[in-house]
């Protein structure tokens, strides 16, 4: 839930600033595969996002005093062995897919 809550908190913040806002949320249950992915997609009005560093603490886009709430879930993800995060961006489309196994 914490982490949904960082994403969700994320995408609202980015989109909020963009004229033609939007968030796509997505839930996928593979049985084949024993797979579950939680997609968050959103706008944002960033030209340019490099995904490379948004995980490290302090690293954001909105101001001072942020930056902690990917850097966390990547904290709380190292405990988890089964759940890995991939992050995609492309034409001011940013994407976050959750993925857990078993």
């Amino acid at each position: 839930m914490r982490m949904l809550g960082i994403l969700l908190d994320n995408a609202i913040e980015a989109s909020e600033a963009c004229s033609m806002a939007f968030i796509n949320i997505a839930f996928i249950t593979d049985n084949i595969k024993q797979e579950h992915r939680l997609i968050i997609e959103n706008s944002t009005n960033q030209e340019f996002i490099n995904i490379g560093h948004i995980f490290q603490d302090g690293v954001t886009s909105k101001g001072a005093n942020r930056g902690i709430g990917l850097s966390n879930m990547q904290h709380i993800l190292s405990n988890y062995e089964q759940a890995h995060i991939e992050t995609e961006y492309s034409n001011y489309r940013f994407r976050q897919t959750l993925i857990t196994q078993g």
